[in-house]
């Protein structure tokens, strides 16, 4: 599931980019920041189906080895642990994400070569080695989501390949990991998948979260350049880091324009993201800064805040 810290880091992304760039539309920023989501809906779905793909791969390698005069009893049942996978099957046969995966054209296709290794790869983990003779659908579940755990943190392979396809790999894989984990979790005997990322009441709400935090940010750039400039006459504005500009107008935004978002809440966000994204001494310039701001904002008007606000 989607949460606005992530927004944030999306929304960041794209004023990092039109910041760096002259003449840019904003009709052009909408839909770079809508195909940045589309690509994370993307992601979901290609890695939700690659269990499918290595189950397929394990049973047509079963079944060349069943028709060979010297079969290797111990590669033969290495294979089976893929092939009778019972939470793999829950997940091949579900009806919505079998159309869902279909609409977005994700396959498997041209990295069917790789299957050999990350095969390999695979079958070294201890959960997969010492897989019960007839696993419960609990346990199967289990060894699915250590296979990703695996891929996700250690496959060289896995990782070169979903950087090609999705630019913000890096930045997706905690959420895309967690997300594709809480499918598996409430796989059951009868139920549907639970699937994320895609379209629903919750996605869309915090979709649009993020398109309206954009469109402030970006609409107001230049008033909220005056704004900082105004308070920060002490530092030479052309040495503030780009990102730390960025964040204190995306929270300027924040302050002014969604008012059920507490102040300390969006302090508090922006401070985390510059941990990351930013220099070591930005921490404490955006915390005084924004502290600055929101009490001279408030002052004249410009924040009015409602509700007991957004905790994310």
């Amino acid at each position: 599931m989607l949460n606005r810290r992530y927004i944030r880091i999306k929304v960041f992304q794209v004023v990092y980019s039109f910041a760096q760039q002259e003449n840019v539309s904003l009709e052009f920023i909408r839909k770079l920041y809508k195909g940045n989501i589309v690509k994370l809906q993307e992601a979901y779905l290609k890695i939700l189906s690659l269990p499918i793909e290595l189950k397929h791969f394990a049973t047509v390698e079963l079944d060349k080895h069943q028709h060979r005069n010297f079969t290797d009893a111990k590669r033969m049942e290495s294979y089976k642990v893929l092939s009778e996978n019972l939470t793999i099957d829950k997940i091949a046969n579900d009806s919505k994400f079998a159309s869902s995966l279909q609409s977005s054209g994700m396959n498997w296709q041209q990295e069917w070569d790789t299957f050999h290794t990350l095969f390999d790869e695979i079958e070294k983990l201890p959960s997969y080695i010492n897989r019960s003779e007839n696993p419960t659908l609990e346990e199967d579940k289990v060894l699915l989501k250590n296979i990703l755990d695996f891929l996700f943190a250690e496959s060289e392979v896995f990782n070169s390949l979903m950087e090609d396809y999705f630019i913000g790999w890096q930045e997706d894989k905690p959420v895309l990991l967690k997300n594709l984990g809480k499918t598996i979790d409430q796989i059951t005997e009868t139920e549907p998948l639970k699937l994320y990322h895609l379209p629903n009441p919750e996605w869309k709400e915090i979709q649009e979260f993020g398109a309206d935090l954009l469109e402030k940010t970006i609409g107001h750039f230049e008033e909220f350049e005056t704004l900082i400039g105004g308070r920060t006459l002490n530092w030479d504005t052309e040495r503030i880091a780009l990102t730390d500009s960025i964040f204190m107008k995306m929270a300027i935004a924040e302050f002014m324009f969604f008012e059920t978002i507490p102040i300390k809440v969006t302090i508090n966000e922006y401070l985390e993201l510059a941990k990351v994204y930013s220099t070591p001494k930005s921490n404490s310039f955006l915390n005084g800064v924004l502290d600055n701001l929101q009490k001279d904002l408030k002052e004249e008007g410009k924040i009015l805040k409602s509700g007991r606000g957004l905790i994310q």
